[in-house]
């Protein structure tokens, strides 16, 4: 029964190849662009969604009034510090620190490079970030160390094993402790190479709270009070800062879920550019009404065809039907 059916609708299709062509291909791109829309608002909404431990992975915010009231992505250095040994509630904080337009150079290559991030040995231990040389215990705890992503080892390293080569970064040298997997394409944090913080730290004897330079992350320890927790981090800098600083310019600390960075347009200075719920939103109606027209065409077409005259294959269809005169009640009028 299933042949005898697919044999007569392939005759039916070579029977009628243009309005064939015209239902069938409607169909398809109502559909094809109906999936590419689901595709992208699906890739949106699982930004970071990937992470171990998701819900207990936060990034920390910066409400302040520097140059007017702000929530900032960005805070001081002394944030993931103070949190390590103060809070007991966190397990893991790190600093990230974006480096832009750094030189490198080997023996193989040399060109400036964005996507390098300065980072502290923690940020594996909160992060999920794949290891495809190396080790995430120890790769960044020293200074003048660096890991890299699987394409970057590749253009300055061509076959040779990067473990353990020397790059220069900015006219220092590096040495490789790590291969990477190359970041996904749904994380606020494009990563191409992580150099140890604590390459920097030794340059920065002047750290303050007000100075805003550095990302934050935090993994807090399970069953953890987020409500009464949130409230104790809201003043976090409040001990170290004078009274005058205080009232000069105020600041509060937010805990950021990881998986809201890339949805919230309400924060400043962040390292990528958002998304957008709004658009998200348009898009997905956009593409139901695509694929809700596309379905009424291909019934429509398919209706009015098995619906016409029936002719049989000796019958030519006439031009335009004029009135039988001959027959009519008033008789011919030009006889």
């Amino acid at each position: 029964m299933f042949w005898k059916n697919l044999k007569v609708a392939w005759r039916d299709l070579r029977r009628h190849k243009g309005n064939a062509v015209i239902t069938i291909a409607g169909l398809a791109v109502g559909a094809a662009c109906c999936f590419l829309i689901v595709l992208y608002v699906g890739h949106e909404l699982n930004y970071d969604n990937y992470h171990n431990d998701e819900d207990r992975v936060f990034r920390l915010l910066l409400q302040t009034d520097f140059m007017g009231w702000k929530t900032l992505a960005m805070c001081s250095e002394l944030a993931a510090p103070t949190l390590r040994e103060d809070y007991p509630e966190v397990e893991f904080a790190a600093r990230v620190h974006q480096g832009r337009s750094l030189a490198l150079r080997s023996e193989k290559a040399a060109a400036y490079e964005d996507g390098f991030f300065y980072a502290d040995q923690d940020i594996f231990e909160i992060l999920t970030i794949p290891f495809l040389q190396g080790r995430p215990g120890g790769a960044l705890e020293r200074p003048g160390t660096v890991v890299l992503t699987e394409s970057v080892a590749a253009k300055y390293f061509g076959d040779q094993d990067p473990m353990g080569q020397s790059l220069f970064i900015n006219n220092a040298l590096y040495e490789v402790t790590g291969v990477l997997r190359d970041s996904p394409t749904n994380t606020h944090v494009k990563y191409r190479a992580l150099i140890s913080f604590k390459s920097i730290e030794s340059e920065r004897d002047k750290m303050h709270w007000t100075r805003y330079d550095f990302l934050t992350y935090l993994k807090v320890r399970s069953r953890t009070d987020m409500e009464a927790f949130s409230a104790k981090v809201a003043h976090l800098s409040d001990p170290y800062l004078p009274k005058k600083s205080l009232s000069d310019r105020g600041q509060e600390f937010l805990l950021q879920p990881i998986g809201a960075v890339h949805l919230d347009r309400n924060v400043n200075w962040d390292v990528e550019a958002h998304g957008n719920k709004d658009t998200l939103l348009l898009l997905a109606a956009l593409g139901l009404l695509i694929l809700f027209i596309a379905c009424l065409n291909f019934i429509n077409q398919t209706t009015a065809r098995a619906g016409g005259p029936k002719r049989s294959a000796s019958e030519k269809p006439s031009g335009l039907n004029l009135p039988n005169w001959s027959g009519s009640f008033w008789g011919n009028p030009f006889s």
